[in-house]
C-alpha cells in the first residue's frame, strides 16, 4: 500500500467570535498551496482508491481543493474520520488501513501532532505514539510504502515534501 498523508492548508490562526478551533477555515495561501499540491499529485497520476480526511473544517476544505484535481479508481467519495482529528487515534486509523486492499493508494488529510506521530511511528517500527523530529508543514506531503499491517504497520518514508517543493 502506498499511503498518502497530507496536512491541511495553512488555517486563519485567530479565532472570530462564535468560532471554535475545529471551525477555522484555509487562508488564501492555504488555499493557493493546497491547489499547488493538487497540480503537484494530478502530474503524478496516481489512481487513488481511497480518501480519508478529519472532520474540521480547515480539513474538509482541503479534500474539497484536492479531489477534482485527483485520479480516481471506481469514483471514490471521501470518508470523515474523525480519529483523524487532531487528538485522533492513531492506532484506529491503522485498523481503518489495515482493512484496505494492500495494493491500493490511499490519501488522508489531517493535522499534526497526529500525523507526524504517524509517520515516525510507522517508519520507525515503535510503538504509538512517538515523539519525533520530523516537520510536516502544512500543505505538507509524505508518502509511505506500508510493507506490513502485522505484527504491526510499518513502511518506508518515500517523500516528505514541503509545499514549496511542489510549486510548479
Amino acid at each position: 500500500m502506498d499511503l498518502y498523508i497530507l496536512r491541511h492548508g495553512e488555517a486563519i490562526k485567530k479565532i472570530r467570535i462564535g468560532m471554535t478551533d475545529y471551525s477555522r477555515p484555509l487562508t488564501v495561501a492555504g488555499k493557493k498551496d493546497i491547489q499547488n499540491v493538487s497540480k503537484f499529485l494530478k502530474n503524478k497520476k496516481i489512481k487513488f482508491q481511497h480518501i480519508f480526511c478529519s472532520p474540521l473544517t480547515r480539513s474538509i476544505q482541503t479534500t474539497n481543493i484536492v479531489t477534482p484535481f485527483l485520479n480516481f479508481v471506481n469514483k471514490v467519495k471521501f470518508v470523515e474520520l474523525e480519529d483523524l482529528m487532531p487528538e485522533g487515534n492513531i492506532v484506529n486509523v491503522c485498523q481503518t488501513l489495515s482493512k484496505l486492499n494492500p495494493n491500493s493508494n490511499v490519501l488522508i488529510i489531517g493535522h499534526n501532532p497526529l500525523l507526524v506521530k504517524m509517520i515516525s511511528s510507522i517508519i520507525s517500527n515503535s510503538k504509538f505514539p512517538i515523539e519525533t523530529n520530523i516537520r510536516l508543514k502544512t500543505s505538507g506531503l509524505a508518502k509511505i510504502r506500508i510493507n506490513s499491517f502485522s505484527p504491526k504497520i510499518s513502511g518506508e518514508l518515500r517523500w516528505l515534501l514541503t509545499p514549496n517543493t511542489m510549486n510548479s
